[in-house]
């Protein structure tokens, strides 16, 4: 948000330099991002936090300013209400959900002069990045942000039968909105009526149809209240964005909109030369009262660890208009536009935030009562993290929301799940995987010049159960690799990133379970998401997939790079591991080593054999390692040639040749025999 210093200063004198007001309105949070100098002119660009829409204002900041420099403020014109009629106004209102609409108010004004507006307020509008449209448009952009409450002007001749109607859309309605575009609308959107049809989306966007026009002469002017969540799922839905939606979802104050009205109505007076009809009409169904808070000086400054004085309390609250009573127990009273503040734990934070945070003593001495440990999954977790990070990789923490094309683009199978209440249009659907987040982490570091990226991310997904009654949320580890191996260096290892470098740090994670029993199974049949890839196994139960991405789903995050990755499931893996280790002697004796080169059909895998000679070898087997692989057309295209060393040791005895021969001998004829693997040199 952006705020002229010098809109700022018929509200409050402001007597230290612009460097000065940007760090003290900082570290009061209201977090200054930058300053411009128009002109003789400074101009503020804010960023306000979602739970204080009351700073969405000139007046507002004017409020903040008032506290830090304890000034009294020049003018209020929440205050400024003269001799309001509250009577029948010619066009008649009616709400038919007090729930949807607490509060809708409304004049008219006959005979006013549409056309360009005073340069003085298009500057102004300009500097805060409204761009200027006519007189009576600019005056309610002026009313919204110089008090924050959000107004609309409606050409009275459209509203047919001079009556509003303040109601949820129909299924079969539909609206073209100032933007020129034609919105299909449903039982979920408020709409502003005739009684004939839409004219506006409440509190989101106005309707072509009744928008004011050079040839306009009477004006009715709109200041309402509306449900927030109900503003906000309309916004999300319709994909608008406008600076009424932006207030009103945030909870607006339903005490402005008549001094917001009577405001704008002046200015219009005023400026455009138009005359009042008839007076305010104030549909106000459900009288909201000011809330309390109470807290005792003790709990306070036991929770801050200050040592404030009752005086210094009341003063720094007053400051910022809440007004406090109370002798031992003290009550704030809350106004309508401090809806933010629900519990003492906020008072805290108002105090220290406007006296400063080094108001706090230091205390020299920390004291810990009770000591405890995390909980047992999450220091298996933290060991997880801890492993992988010493592999390399980067933690990534990505938010749980997609977009519904982004699901579909794995491939996968999963259900998207949609969200009920979308924060954006692109974050639609709860995530049935890792690996998209990881993605569009890759993508941003790619973006930035980097080359090579090792990422991992733990977090729950969310997946449909089989019966569709329930969701499940698996807790995963995913990870993405690309780029070189290592940086180069004078030993020249340059190559890039593959399945086997992927596979043994896998292979190193699962070895933290302590458990013997994983395997890896090329996929058969690979998926969308992999070009090629193996399906990971523990405890015979299949817990992931690993290996390389697939180009149709690179294509689809417009990546460019060849992308390794792997998802599993956590749970089974936290379950096996432990810290408790049981430390075993070394051997007593000694191993014996053989080589084995074997000639292996294509269609058998590294992990058959494997498998076949530990089953075959009496527990003597001990270290099985693959050291070289070679196929030629020379022995056949339909075999490789493997070569393994084993390693041979017994528990109880020393080893000689001749064991070692005959359990060699019975382990290639079982390779023979089940796999038709046989020994190189016996073709």
């Amino acid at each position: 948000m952006k705020i002229s210093v010098e809109w700022l200063r018929e509200f409050v004198d402001i007597d230290i330099p612009i460097t000065e007001l940007a760090t003290r309105l900082t570290d009061q949070g209201v977090s200054v991002e930058g300053i411009e100098q128009i002109g003789d002119d400074y101009v503020l660009d804010l960023e306000i936090t979602p739970n204080r829409p009351d700073q969405l204002s000139v007046f507002g900041i004017a409020r903040e300013i008032k506290a830090m420099l304890r000034k009294e403020l020049k003018n209020n014109p929440f205050k400024m209400q003269p001799d309001v009629k509250m009577q029948a106004c010619p066009i008649s209102v009616d709400i038919e959900d007090d729930a949807d609409c607490p509060r809708y108010a409304g004049c008219l004004v006959e005979n006013a002069k549409v056309g360009t507006s005073f340069d003085w307020m298009r500057k102004r509008l300009e500097l805060s990045g409204i761009r200027s449209v006519n007189n009576i448009v600019d005056i309610t952009n002026y009313v919204l942000l110089e008090m924050g409450h959000p107004l609309h002007a409606f050409d009275a001749n459209c509203i047919k039968g001079g009556r509003i109607l303040v109601r949820r859309a129909r299924d079969v309605e539909s609206i073209t909105t100032l933007d020129g575009l034609k919105r299909k609308l449903n039982d979920t959107i408020l709409v502003i009526a005739d009684e004939k049809k839409p004219i506006a989306l409440a509190g989101i966007m106005g309707g072509e149809a009744s928008e004011i026009k050079n040839q306009t002469t009477h004006i009715f002017i709109e200041s309402a209240y509306f449900e927030p969540t109900l503003i906000r799922r309309g916004a999300k839905q319709l994909a608008i964005t406008s600076e009424s939606s932006y207030r009103f979802e945030r909870k607006a104050d339903i005490q402005a909109p008549i001094p917001a009205l009577i405001r704008a109505r002046d200015l219009v007076i005023k400026l455009c030369k138009g005359t009042l009809k008839g007076g305010i009409a104030d549909t106000y169904n459900r009288q909201n009262k000011d809330g309390k808070v109470s807290f005792t000086l003790e709990w306070l400054n036991g929770f801050l660890g200050s040592h404030f004085s009752r005086e210094e309390v009341i003063d720094t609250l007053t400051a910022i208009d809440l007004p406090i009573t109370g002798d031992t127990i003290l009550d704030v009273h809350i106004p309508s536009f401090r809806r933010d503040i629900e519990i003492k734990e906020d008072i805290a934070e108002e105090v220290i935030r406007i006296v400063g945070f080094d108001k706090i003593p230091k205390n020299t001495m920390i004291t810990f009562g009770k000591v405890t440990t995390l909980p047992q999954n999450d220091m298996k977790i933290r060991k997880i993290k801890d492993y992988f990070i010493a592999c390399g990789f980067d933690e990534a923490v990505n938010i749980s929301f997609l977009s519904f094309d982004e699901i579909c683009n794995l491939k996968t199978g999963a259900v998207p799940i949609p969200l009920l209440n979308p924060i954006t249009s692109n974050l639609t659907h709860l995530r049935p995987s890792l690996v998209p987040g990881l993605l569009h982490t890759a993508k941003s570091n790619f973006n930035i010049g980097l080359k090579d990226i090792r990422c991992f991310e733990i977090g729950n997904v969310y997946l449909k159960t089989p019966s569709a009654e329930s969701i499940a949320e698996p807790l995963r580890i995913a990870g993405i690799v690309a780029g070189k191996v290592k940086n180069s260096d004078w030993r020249g290892e340059n190559r890039l990133f593959d399945y086997y470098d992927l596979k043994g740090i896998i292979e190193g994670f699962l070895d933290l379970a302590q458990s013997p029993n994983v395997r890896f199974r090329k996929m058969q049949n690979t998926s969308a998401l992999l070009d090629e890839g193996s399906r990971i196994y523990f405890e015979n139960n299949e817990i992931g997939i690993m290996g390389c991405m697939s180009n149709e789903v690179i294509d689809s995050f417009n990546l460019s790079k060849q992308l390794h990755i792997f998802e599993i499931d956590l749970e089974p893996v936290l379950h096996c591991l432990s810290f408790d280790y049981a430390f075993k002697e070394l051997p007593k004796y000694p191993a014996v080593l053989r080589d084995l080169c074997l000639l292996v059909p294509n269609e058998i895998t590294h992990q058959q054999i494997k498998d076949t000679i530990i089953n075959n070898s009496d527990g003597l087997v001990k270290t099985i390692q693959l050291f070289d692989t070679y196929q030629s057309e020379k022995i056949s295209r339909d075999l490789r040639s493997f070569t393994y060393s084993l390693v041979f040791r017994s528990d109880s005895e020393t080893l000689n040749d001749e064991t070692v021969n005959s359990k060699i001998t019975e382990i290639i004829s079982r390779l023979s025999e089940t796999l038709g693997v046989r020994l190189r040199g016996e073709e």
